[in-house]
């Protein structure tokens, strides 16, 4: 009986020291991430104090040349602070993949993902971040099966190694079925929607947008199809998640009624598509500059609606306002 005493006093203090340890780390790993959240919007701001007209002696630069500049100081100054480096190839990366410059995101994509890669193991949440980085932007390229390989194996290797749950594996799920889904491999494709849905929904809740854009991805599937009930059902649960949560003139609401009224028209509910079609395409019209070719064939689109439904007069004001947008 005293040994077993001993022994469970000995278990109580080793438990003590073991969640004071472990309250002591994530303190430190928090205040990391803190140092490091800090030290990259010190570069950033400092960046963009670079570009002052009143430092530059009234030269302006373009957002590009500022990039560029950006990853030369990233490059140049930051050697020693790897995972700041690290995120800042991430960010600058994805800066330039919404600007089209694809090339000049994947090498920083590359290098972000080289650099967590030597600081950390498999199952590490900023390893498959990174991945999933340069995976996105295979895709955006059509190189569906590099990113398809690619994420296979980080998502075998993340799970095997014990990664969590957690955005990361959502977002890298997500990405693997859109190249699924181009590779042509639906039920492949809708398998690891549905998982990615399932995960979100555990981790942000069912309200939540980026819940809405895994529904809206796998309705776009679905349609695809030719599924339609099941496509408009889950593309409604995404627009009711959107409504209230984003500004009615955020581009992800109005292409999500877009979306969703073009899911209508083709089961043939024409009449309850309209209404749904206008609103994308008036506030599109609101956000969008004119010439914009998408725009002008959304309003064609509508017109036929008009037209399908015998609105003649609302087809022809429809149809003179798509000649304006390309005029």
């Amino acid at each position: 009986r005293q040994r077993i005493g001993v022994s469970a006093g000995a278990v109580a203090v080793l438990s003590i020291i073991v969640g004071a340890a472990a309250a002591a780390w994530q303190a430190r790993a928090a205040r990391q991430e803190m140092a490091r959240a800090d030290r990259v919007k010190e570069f950033l701001v400092d960046l963009l104090h670079q570009a002052d007209p009143n430092v530059t002696q009234g030269k302006e630069f373009t957002v590009r040349e500022l990039l560029d500049r950006g990853t030369h100081r990233v490059d140049s100054m930051l050697g020693r602070e790897p995972r700041v480096q690290a995120e800042l190839y991430e960010l600058i990366g994805n800066t330039y993949a919404h600007l089209g410059l694809v090339d000049q995101a994947d090498t920083l994509h590359r290098k972000g993902l080289a650099l967590v890669r030597a600081l950390d193991g498999p199952g590490d949440p900023e390893v498959l971040d990174q991945e999933m980085a340069v995976a996105w932007g295979l895709n955006d390229r059509g190189k569906y099966q590099d990113a398809d390989s690619l994420l296979t194996r980080a998502l075998a290797s993340y799970q095997g190694a014990g990664g969590p749950e957690g955005q990361a594996l959502s977002d890298a799920t997500d990405i693997l079925a859109t190249a699924k889904k181009r590779l042509d491999q639906p039920a492949a494709a809708e398998s690891l929607y549905r998982r990615s849905l399932a995960m979100q929904i555990r981790l942000t809740g069912a309200s939540d947008t980026i819940t809405a854009s895994r529904l809206s991805d796998l309705g776009s599937l679905l349609a695809a199809q030719n599924r339609l009930v099941q496509a408009e059902s889950a593309l409604v649960a995404a627009q009711s998640h959107r409504k209230g949560v984003l500004d009615p003139l955020d581009v992800r609401y109005l292409v999500g009624e877009s979306s969703l009224a073009a899911v209508m028209r083709k089961r043939g509910d024409l009449a309850g598509a309209e209404p749904r079609w206008a609103k994308g395409v008036d506030g599109r019209g609101q956000v969008e500059k004119k010439g914009d070719l998408n725009l002008a064939r959304h309003v064609d689109r509508m017109a036929l609606m008009q037209l399908l439904q015998m609105n003649g007069a609302a087809n022809i004001r429809t149809g003179e306002r798509a000649h304006e947008l390309v005029v």
